[in-house]
C-alpha cells in the first residue's frame, strides 16, 4: 500500500513552504510538490524591503533559500520539478497525479499554486526581471525614489500603480497600447504623463533597466527610465482545478473562507491563488491559517 501523507502541499512558494513549516514542525508527514524550483517567483525578485524582520532588505533569492531551508529543517519533503497534472479531491485519502507518472495520496491538500502575472512578452522583459523590471509597484516602487519610471498597461492596475508611484518617483510614464476611458478620466499628479496607442518594442539595459523603446505617432522613442512596471494583471489558476469541485470566485481565483477552507472538506488554499493582496506577507499569513485548519481536520480524523 502506498504511503499516505498527512498533508500534500501543491506549490513551493512562500505560502506552500510556510504551510509545510507549520505542519512538519508539529510532527506531521508533509509532501511539497512544485513544477519548478522551490521558492517560486520569489527567486526572481530583487531587493525586498517590506518583509518584516529584514530592516536592511533582503534579496528575493536569499529569502527563498531561507524558506526552503526552514521547511527542510523540520523534515518537510520538497520535490522540485514535479508538476501536478490531476487531482481527485472528493475521496479520502485524496489522490494527486504528476507529470512524472507518480501518484500520491494525502489526508489533506493545501493549494498554494500561485497566480502567474500576465507578461508583455517583449525583448528585455525576462532578462531584466528583478533588475528594474517589476510586476509589483507596491513591492518595488519605493526602490526608485526620485527616479523616472514607466508603466506598461492601460487598465485599473496601471492607473493605481501610477497614482502610487507618483508619490516618490520623479516622473511616471504610462505607456498604453490602446486608448482607455479609465485613463482619460483618472486623476494624476503633475509628474505623470500618459502615452496612448503606443507599441512597446523592448526594454533596454545592460545589468539594469536603462530605457524603454516604443513606437508613438510614427516615431520610435527611447525613453530613459530606471524601472519598468508591467501592469497587466494576473492569470487566475483555474486550469488545474477545472475537473474538481473547488469553487472559484467570479475572477477565477480559489474561493476560501476566513480559515482558508475551500468548499471541499480537507482542502485549503493560500497565497496568490486566492486573489488577495499578492504580497509575501499576506501569503505567509494565509498559509499559517490554512495549516492550522488542516491541523484541526487531522486531529479529528486521526484522533
Amino acid at each position: 500500500m502506498p504511503d499516505i501523507w498527512d498533508s500534500i502541499i501543491i506549490g513551493a512558494g512562500p505560502a506552500g513552504l510556510t504551510a509545510g513549516i507549520y505542519l512538519s514542525r508539529l510532527g506531521f508527514k508533509v509532501l511539497i510538490l512544485d513544477a519548478g524550483k522551490a521558492g517560486g517567483r520569489l527567486r526572481s525578485a530583487g531587493l525586498i524591503e517590506n518583509y518584516p524582520g529584514f530592516p536592511e532588505g533582503i534579496e528575493g533569492s536569499t529569502l527563498a533559500d531561507r524558506f526552503v531551508e526552514h521547511a527542510r529543517r523540520f523534515k518537510a519533503d520538497i520535490r522540485e520539478y514535479e508538476e501536478v497534472t490531476a487531482l481527485q479531491l472528493d475521496t479520502s485519502p485524496k489522490i494527486i497525479a504528476t507529470r512524472r507518472g507518480s501518484i500520491y495520496q494525502g489526508y489533506t491538500i493545501i493549494l498554494a499554486i500561485g497566480a502567474p502575472r500576465r507578461t508583455y512578452s517583449i525583448d528585455g522583459e525576462e532578462r531584466l526581471l528583478g533588475r528594474g523590471v517589476s510586476y509589483c509597484a507596491v513591492c518595488d516602487g519605493p526602490l526608485y525614489y526620485g527616479r523616472d519610471v514607466a508603466i506598461l498597461g492601460s487598465g485599473i492596475e496601471a492607473i493605481e500603480d501610477a497614482q502610487l508611484l507618483s508619490r516618490f518617483a520623479s516622473r511616471v510614464y504610462i505607456l498604453a497600447s490602446k486608448p482607455s476611458r479609465e485613463l482619460r478620466e483618472a486623476k494624476f499628479q503633475d509628474n505623470v504623463k500618459v502615452y496612448e496607442d503606443v507599441e512597446v518594442e523592448g526594454i533596454i539595459g545592460g545589468d539594469r533597466v536603462e530605457s524603454v523603446r516604443f513606437r508613438y505617432m510614427d516615431r520610435v522613442i527611447d525613453l530613459p527610465v530606471s524601472a519598468v512596471f508591467i501592469a497587466l494583471g494576473v492569470l487566475p489558476p483555474s486550469k488545474l482545478l477545472r475537473s474538481t469541485s473547488i469553487e472559484l470566485t467570479p475572477e477565477g481565483f480559489i474561493k476560501v473562507d476566513s480559515k482558508c477552507n475551500t468548499r471541499v472538506e480537507g482542502v485549503y488554499a493560500a497565497g496568490d491563488c486566492v486573489g488577495l493582496g499578492f504580497q509575501i506577507a499576506i501569503a505567509v499569513g494565509q498559509a499559517a491559517t490554512a495549516a492550522l485548519s488542516a491541523l484541526e481536520y487531522l486531529r479529528k480524523l486521526k484522533g
